[in-house]
């Protein structure tokens, strides 16, 4: 039972962290809740995946194959899906053109900021930081928990450093390699949790909550004023790196304490169990079209544009298409995402 209601909670905060991604990429975010979501979103993703992070029961060769057919694949098919949507009717109206073509040999590369990058950096990090994370987990696996807690938590902080280092010399790489570090950091912080789910669980109290959403919106707050600028992961920019590891830890912690209080949440969960679907449909596609739907719609009924408003419809908009999406990928393509058969959510 604990288990099950481990992974509710867990798809849970997959939900919420989707949720903000597509908050996030909306133009009609207000700015202040923009400045807030980017401090915490992308590592709270990481930070889920390291709390069902499992080396499993073979050695390296099973670990990787496993990894390679649950990540690679499904972004490879799903970003040729993609490309496949929105390509095509460009080069119809406009021509062929070789950034299209650069685009789509993107995808293998993925070199952000670049012709050489299409979408999904966020699984290319991923998919490396769970190697290396396999490799450190198979060289503290015999030692006690708090031995095991001290090595990780030396590791996250050196890979904080590491990956800071990075950032202030590389702007972006092949495979999204410069931010392999800070990928393995928040991975190994939800793997942390996972360690120490016990003690989780005891501070995971609805009391807790304010104390850790004011600490997350604190550091967020001085890491803006700091730097000047919003933070985003994607474009390397972290601003004060105390503040924003000490604000990402707090708003992941938060959020996961969170949705272990709220338990249950069939919609969430729903948008959990399949954020990959919606992360890779919605930033170039689906959004996008939201939004021009909604804008049309404004002017057609001669409507003061009114951003909070449009906002909220382009956000309901977007979440409707999107679980379309899902219901025909999952039941009439499951291959895309590896699976074999139709998947029932």
């Amino acid at each position: 039972m604990a288990e099950k209601k481990r992974l509710h909670y867990i798809d849970i905060a997959k939900g919420v962290a989707m949720l903000l991604v597509l908050f996030g990429h909306c133009s009609y975010c207000p700015t202040q809740m923009k400045v807030w979501l980017y401090s915490f979103h992308m590592p709270l993703f990481f930070a889920l995946s390291g709390m069902t992070f499992s080396v499993g029961n073979g050695g390296f060769k099973e670990f990787f194959v496993k990894k390679s057919k649950g990540f690679l694949l499904p972004y490879v098919l799903l970003s040729v899906m993609l490309w496949t949507l929105i390509y095509p009717s460009r080069i119809i109206l406009d021509g062929f053109k070789l950034k299209y073509l650069k685009t789509f040999v993107g995808i293998l590369i993925g070199f952000r900021h670049t012709e050489f990058y299409f979408t999904m950096w966020f699984i290319l990090a991923l998919y490396v930081a769970e190697i290396l994370l396999y490799c450190i987990v198979k060289m503290i696996h015999n030692k006690k928990l708090w031995q095991k807690n001290l090595i990780l938590l030396a590791a996250f902080l050196l890979c904080i450093a590491v990956g800071y280092a990075v950032i202030l010399r590389v702007d972006g790489f092949v495979w999204s390699l410069d931010l392999a570090a800070f990928a393995l950091a928040f991975l190994i912080c939800g793997y942390l949790l996972k360690l120490n789910h016990e003690l989780f669980s005891k501070l995971s109290k609805l009391y807790i909550l304010p104390l850790l959403l004011i600490c997350n919106l604190g550091f967020a707050y001085l890491n803006y004023v700091e730097s000047g600028y919003m933070v985003d992961l994607y474009y390397g920019k972290v601003g004060n790196i105390l503040y924003y590891a000490a604000g990402s830890v707090f708003g992941l912690w938060f959020t996961v304490a969170l949705c272990y209080v709220i338990k249950k949440c069939r919609p969430f969960e729903y948008i959990g169990k399949n954020s990959l679907i919606f992360y890779a449909f919605q930033n170039s596609l689906v959004i996008p079209f939201c939004k021009q739907l909604t804008e049309y719609g404004f002017r057609a009924f001669q409507l003061e544009f009114n951003r909070p408003v449009m906002f909220v419809i382009i956000m309901i908009l977007s979440i409707i298409v999107l679980s379309v999406m899902t219901e025909i990928i999952n039941r009439y393509m499951p291959f895309v995402l590896g699976k074999a058969q139709p998947i029932k959510r």
